[in-house]
């Protein structure tokens, strides 16, 4: 079986006190979903953007993202990367997430600005490695 590996990249439409509750509801669902279709990944939430990896059987992942594409709590989805990949960066986790951090924050606004100048294949390999060694750093609080 060939590996699919997709980076997508959103506006959150979820604010303020809510979005603690609507962040939380998308782990739990994309937890117990991903595990079920058999595909891991990891979560990254700004306050303002999501961006997401997405790893398993091709026809999996898409499943995915048509259920992602109809999600109201965000918008504007931009694929960073998409492809076969030869092994999973996030065999660990159904679903890496560390929770909101500024760091983040900074960091997902940096590569978007790249990606908005340079085009988006050209930046998100750095999204990617964020997206591998944030969680990573937590262990704690990822499933």
């Amino acid at each position: 079986m060939s590996l699919y590996s997709l980076l997508y990249v959103s506006r959150s439409l979820v604010t303020g006190q809510t979005a603690e509750v609507a962040v939380a509801d998308i782990v739990g669902t994309a937890r117990q979903r991903n595990a079920q279709l058999g595909v891991c990944g990891a979560l990254l939430f700004t306050g303002a953007r999501f961006a997401q990896v997405l790893e398993g059987a091709r026809a999996a992942v898409e499943e995915l993202m048509t259920s992602i594409n109809r999600d109201p709590r965000h918008a504007d989805i931009v694929i960073i990367q998409a492809g076969e990949i030869p092994r999973p960066r996030f065999a660990k986790w159904a679903l890496a997430y560390s929770g909101p951090s500024i760091f983040v924050s900074r960091t997902v606004a940096r590569a978007l600005d790249e990606i908005a100048r340079h085009g988006t294949q050209a930046k998100g390999e750095g999204l990617l490695k964020m997206l591998e060694e944030f969680p990573a750093e937590r262990p704690a609080l990822v499933s």
